[in-house]
């Protein structure tokens, strides 16, 4: 399918509130999600969000599955932060761009619940992980700005 019928396809899934599955590509989260895999998405809002969940976002017309890090703001705007587990660096996301959470894994090694108690405790340690990367780069772009906001 096109970019834009497949985009169009699954904002309808999306607006229904319907769960899907979409491949995964790239190695932004490896070794965590690697090329073969496969997450199922269930619609979520910005407050569905634990720390360390798997979250589906718009980016430049694509999807794109990272960390949830916890929250940043931009022009006083409450935004999404994002990082890929194997990504330096971070960044926003306003909360339109949210499309949902990764419910599971599928992959040839075997598919994994992000729901159970395993998937929970590995997600919140990740985040943890994240959100303390975020929070130290944060924190060392305000000293070398005179101790401003970033």
């Amino acid at each position: 399918m096109p970019g834009g019928l497949a985009a169009a396809a699954l904002d309808v899934r999306v607006e229904c509130g319907r769960p899907f599955t979409l491949p995964i590509r790239g190695t932004s989260m490896f070794p965590f999600l690697k090329a073969g895999d496969s997450v199922r998405i269930v619609p979520a809002r910005p407050g569905d969000l634990r720390l360390g969940d798997c979250m589906a976002f718009w980016r430049e017309g694509q999807v794109v599955v990272h960390r949830f890090a916890g929250w940043g703001r931009s022009g006083g705007v409450r935004m999404l932060r994002q990082k890929g587990d194997n990504v330096r660096g971070f960044s926003l996301v306003p909360p339109g761009e949210l499309i949902g959470r990764v419910e599971a894994v599928i992959s040839p090694r075997g598919d994994r619940s992000m729901d159970g108690p395993g998937g929970r405790f590995r997600n919140r340690l990740q985040g943890l992980r994240a959100w303390s990367y975020c929070a130290a780069v944060t924190a060392a772009r305000a000293l070398r700005h005179g101790g401003g906001a970033p």
